[in-house]
This record gives C-alpha cells, structure tokens and sequence, in this order.
C-alpha cells in the first residue's frame, strides 16, 4: 500500500510490486500475469480497475488499484473509509496474485 502525489493530487493505492532484483525475470513474471490478466482482474470487475504498469525502462512492474477519492494525511475524516476499502482490497488482490505466481513459479525453466 503506498500514498503518493501524481500531478498534486493525493492518492491511496494497494500495490503488486514485481521485482525480485533482476529485470528480466520481472518482466517475464508481469508478462505471465498479463497472459492471465482477465482471471487477475475478476476479482475486482464492477469495483475500481486495476492499473498495469510495466516500466519497461525500471526494473520492476507494479498491478495497482486506487481508492476511489483523493486523500492526505492530514484528512482524518476520511481514514476510516480508507481503511476499510484498503484491507478487503489487499486481500482480492494478493488472493488474485498469489496463485498465478505459484503457477509462474512450478514453470520449467526456459
């Protein structure tokens, strides 16, 4: 989960982050969940999208999903929607990864 300013707006998302310190393997895992991307993204289908974001010149690749409204810090009437937007969607989407990435990693080596 990470909280950050794109262009000055405040903004909540859980987070993939795909790096296991070698680019090209991190590619090659973001490349097996985008082969599966329609079974990643059920879980979330008629809620927020999912966002795929390779990086092609970073080393890692990340799978986000925002809250649905701008928020700071300092806006403590708003931590309590967060929170329970942030845990339910912690878990579809490790529940969606996770099983995907045991399957990338049973493949044979290539």
């Amino acid at each position: 989960m990470s909280h950050f300013r794109p262009g000055g707006v405040r903004r909540l998302r859980c987070e993939a982050y795909i790096d296991t310190r070698n680019k090209q393997e991190n590619k090659r895992i973001y490349e097996y969940f985008l082969s599966r991307k329609s079974e990643i993204e059920e879980p979330f289908q008629g809620t927020e999208p999912l966002e795929w974001l390779e990086l092609e010149e970073k080393r890692a690749s990340l799978i986000n999903v925002y809250f649905p409204d701008p928020i700071g810090y300092e806006e403590e009437d708003k931590w309590a929607a967060a929170q329970e937007w942030a845990v339910p969607t912690l878990r579809r989407l490790r529940s969606a990864i996770e099983p995907m990435l045991d399957d990338y990693m049973r493949q044979p080596e290539v």
